[in-house]
């Protein structure tokens, strides 16, 4: 919808109050050229009761609305344009100075029609009382917005006009950040992104110095809101370049960039809507993809989004309003993912259930939550995750790749790796559809993997750490033992929050079989274990710490050979002395009964 000098009256007469004190902020952005204003200052808002100029300027070239140099501006809402005009006028004239007056522009601006206004600068001109003068009336602030549409979008918005398929910046930011408790600040979601933010800004201020049409810009997130978010955060974090941009949201708003030659950055929300984009010098095309997205990837650059460090993540969440202990909770089961996040705390319901969990395919899913991660290049981790589902691997290879081209799907796909992108949401998201018969082939398969002896213990003690030269390596991948201990604790810890695990006894199978893989335990499954007792400890710690002091009242003990094998023959050293259960709460009982 294009903003007219009668939306613009009608403004002015329903809203009084609002006009006077924001349209010094719209005149202020209308003005604004990084490339040639040098001073700028049109207090807005509360400012606006504050004695003094209503806007002072300087340009070094000006415009058809910009006086070149140095000019003074008066802004009235009164409906007596004439007397408030004449009134301003008046009073500066006998306030300021003849030199000052003499190097300076009067300039007079009014949200209502004023069809004298030509006169009455001809009027005031003829007296030389300044170095010139102006006038601008709703029609002229009309003209002057079709010169910025970027400016004229989000003025419209405020007016509740809307159309064209576009939006602006801030529209957008505030629709996506205010949808989480607490709202996602610019400064959180920058966060451990520095290079990024510089590689996009850098990329978009190029755009300015191209004389060709410029093949579209790829950034990449968890979800395509992201990555939208993120580039309007930046472009919005630019005093150059944000009143020069807008958000697609409809493949119609293409039609609106190519009207406004002055645009200079269209961010596509969507990814199919950028199929058939303006491309036209000076202007920089956006298009989002999620990060398993690789179909239909335009020609061009492309930037990648990382999910940021855990602990700048943490920072991030105690910067807008977290409390510490929730922050590191968050930090966790959110896979440090401002996606994850935002649908976690959302306010709207309707984003807390995401689009993949309604999928054909979702019925693989509750096998990745159980299994965490595999490698799909490892003959052993396809049988098991064969064994699991109940069906042929390339079935189940064939949903996920259908899932991880979605936004925001669940799971990454990084070469060979198969793994959950936040592993405790996607237990909340779907361990109520885990079947008994999944659970129990899971721990038939968690009781068989943890139960065979570590090959490289058949080498001597110091040619274990050559146990890959000679051969002597588990047939599965450590990361699919490291995944499924994981899932033990995840399923210990968490899964007494789903009603259907529950139902199912989950607490107990665990410590069951932690009894059963360590009680009596000898030497060489302790140290077969090694690298996965801290958290094995964590899924079951009462059990853990009665099988730990059974092992040490055995005349062996066997458990002590953590002590005097893992330190330094290759086993990994996760667990030579009890300082490996230092992160492990019930640790008393563990050091008090560990001989010294």
């Amino acid at each position: 919808m294009r903003v007219t000098a009668s939306h613009i009256v009608n403004w002015a007469s329903t809203q009084a109050k609002e006009a006077q004190t924001d349209l010094p902020r719209w005149v202020r952005r209308l003005c604004f050229d990084p490339e040639t204003t040098r001073q700028l200052s049109f207090p807005a808002g509360d400012s606006t009761y504050v004695p003094g100029w209503d806007g002072a300027l300087f340009s070094e070239r000006g415009n058809a609305w910009v006086p070149s140099g140095a000019s003074r501006w008066e802004i009235g809402c009164d409906q007596n344009v004439l007397g408030k005009a004449n009134g301003d006028y008046q009073k500066r004239t006998e306030q300021i100075s003849e030199a000052e007056r003499s190097a300076c522009t009067f300039v007079f601006v009014t949200p209502r029609r004023w069809a004298k206004k030509l006169d009455w600068v001809a009027e005031q001109c003829s007296k030389d009382e300044w170095a010139g003068v102006r006038a601008y009336d709703a029609d002229d602030l009309e003209q002057w917005l079709e010169q910025k549409p970027a400016v004229a979008l989000q003025f419209a918005e405020e007016l509740g006009l809307s159309g064209w398929g576009v939006v602006s910046l801030s529209r957008y930011w505030d629709s996506w950040a205010r949808q989480c408790r607490p709202p996602i600040t610019p400064e959180a979601l920058f966060m451990d992104r520095t290079q990024v933010f510089d590689a996009l800004s850098q990329k978009i201020q190029t755009t300015n110095t191209s004389s060709s049409s410029i093949h579209p810009l790829v950034i990449r997130a968890d979800s395509v809101e992201e990555a939208v978010a993120f580039t309007v955060a930046m472009v919005m974090a630019s005093r150059d370049l944000q009143d020069h941009a807008m958000v697609v949201t409809e493949p119609q708003g293409w039609r609106y960039v190519e009207a406004n030659p002055q645009l200079r950055i269209a961010i596509a929300a969507r990814t199919d809507i950028a199929l058939n984009p303006i491309l036209r010098e000076k202007l920089r095309v956006i298009v989002p993809h999620a990060t398993g997205d690789l179909v239909g990837k335009p020609e061009g650059d492309e930037l990648v989004l990382e999910r940021p460090n855990i602990y700048e993540f943490e920072k991030a969440l105690i910067a807008i309003g977290m409390e510490e202990s929730d922050a590191k909770r968050y930090a966790l089961s959110t896979g440090r993912s401002w996606t994850v996040l935002r649908r976690q705390r959302a306010l709207n319901p309707a984003i807390q259930q995401p689009p993949w969990l309604l999928t054909p395919q979702s019925a693989s899913l509750p096998l990745l939550c159980l299994l965490g991660a595999w490698y799909a290049d490892t003959t052993a981790d396809r049988q098991v995750v064969e064994r699991l589902a109940a069906r042929p691997y390339e079935e189940i290879e064939r949903d996920l790749r259908q899932l991880a081209q979605l936004d925001d799907a669940p799971m990454l796909n990084i070469g060979a790796v198969w793994k959950a992108k936040s592993p405790l949401e996607l237990l909340d998201q779907c361990g109520n559809r885990i079947t008994s018969g999944q659970l129990d082939r899971f721990f038939a398969i968690a009781r068989e993997m943890l139960s065979t002896p570590d090959p490289q213990l058949e080498l001597p003690e110091d040619d274990r750490w050559m146990a890959q030269v000679h051969g002597k390596l588990h047939p599965h991948s450590g990361l699919l033992f490291e995944s499924i201990c994981d899932s033990l604790m995840k399923l210990a810890v968490r899964g007494l929050e789903q009603v259907g695990l529950k139902a199912l006894d989950i607490e107990e199978r665990v410590s069951r079989l932690i009894h059963e893989l360590l009680d009596k335990a000898d030497g060489q499954r302790w140290l077969s274990l090694a690298s996965y007792l801290p958290t094995l400890a964590e899924a079951a710690p009462d059990e853990f710490l009665r099988v730990v002091q059974s092992s040490l009242r055995m005349p062996d003990a066997p458990v002590t050979r953590l002590i005097s094998e893992s330190s330094d023959s290759g086993l990994g050293g996760a667990a030579g002395t009890p300082a490996c259960f230092g992160h492990w709460k019930p640790s008393v009982g563990l050091r008090d009964a560990w001989p010294q």
